[in-house]
């Protein structure tokens, strides 16, 4: 029941400066082992009942079939094997594509099964046969090779992880600093102006009466807010460092209740619930001290369902 008068930088605009370009090659240069992308070279063979059997049907003879190439494979024997054994002639071959169905020649496959190329991807071993299933359909599928080659510092996904990555850095070292001034009374409502005005962010005033509903801090930042005292500074963040400000907490305005308001009655009666249960627990304890009572959960379980 109160009114919080606040002054605040928002730091949105200070941590979302672009970074410079130097610091996202030095980054990528740093990290150039994690900047590496998959090529497979997959051969696969789709096991329709036409091919198998010479039927249309999902009969026995189709999975009888099926079977016994899941048991070839569990004996290690080869897909070239496979092959011969069940005349799977046609199978298709992939060269060095990755997950984007991209090849290292710069051309995409559009008709190539997603699903299928993903669960390709899922296999760990070279030249070791797979049965794969898709909805009701089955392949055989073979890794015939796999490379790895250096992902592009121009490539769109890997600025903005590096972009991410830097500002992330930027926003905790940010936080720390600012944090540790307030602490040790270096960060005042002089130096705030002064932070302000060196990187040209603006300082916002703002009214909160309410926990929820507000426009600018979520529910968890004003409980954060409420907690502070009059004339202090504080930085309020969020776990993901999303929204991050400096807020100055001017003044504090208590409300009086109109005791004949709806609100006012059920503040009081929550009073008196909190009142009520605090002393029971004191007077529990009290006495569980006193007498060296243990209560019996499942006694009282077994009493309380006797009733229902």
């Amino acid at each position: 029941n109160q009114i919080r008068s606040i002054e605040y930088i928002d730091l949105k605009d200070f941590y979302s400066q672009k970074p410079i370009k130097k610091d996202i090659n030095k980054i990528y240069k740093k990290n150039k082992d994690l900047f590496k992308e998959n090529y497979r070279s997959i051969h696969y063979a789709e096991l329709t009942p036409k091919i198998l059997t010479g039927e249309k049907d999902f009969n026995k003879e189709y999975f009888d079939k099926i079977d016994t190439i899941e048991n070839n494979i569990f004996d290690g024997i080869s897909f070239e094997n496979i092959v011969k054994n069940f005349n799977l002639f046609n199978f298709k071959k992939l060269k060095n594509i990755n997950l984007k169905k991209i090849n290292s020649e710069i051309s995409k496959n559009n008709n190539l099964n997603e699903k299928l190329l993903k669960k390709a991807f899922l296999i760990k071993k070279v030249n070791s046969p797979e049965m794969i299933q898709i909805n009701e359909n089955y392949f055989l599928v073979n890794i015939h090779n796999e490379t790895k080659k250096d992902i592009s510092i121009d490539d769109k996904d890997v600025q903005d992880l590096i972009i991410n990555q830097i500002i992330i850095k930027k926003k905790i070292d940010g936080n720390t600093k600012i944090a540790q001034d307030i602490g040790e009374n270096k960060f005042n409502l002089e130096e705030m102006k002064n932070f302000a005005n060196k990187n040209n962010l603006l300082i916002n005033s703002n009214e909160i009466n309410i926990i929820k509903d507000n426009k600018i801090f979520s529910e968890g930042l004003i409980k954060r807010i409420f907690e502070s005292s009059n004339n202090e500074i504080l930085l309020v963040t969020d776990s993901n460092l999303t929204d991050n400000f400096i807020i100055y907490n001017k003044n504090v305005v208590y409300k009086k209740f109109n005791k004949n308001s709806d609100d006012y009655k059920k503040y009081q009666a929550s009073a008196r619930l909190a009142f009520a249960k605090n002393i029971y627990n004191i007077y529990d304890t009290s006495l569980n001290k006193k007498y060296n009572i243990t209560i019996n959960n499942k006694t009282i379980d077994r009493i309380r369902n006797s009733f229902q």
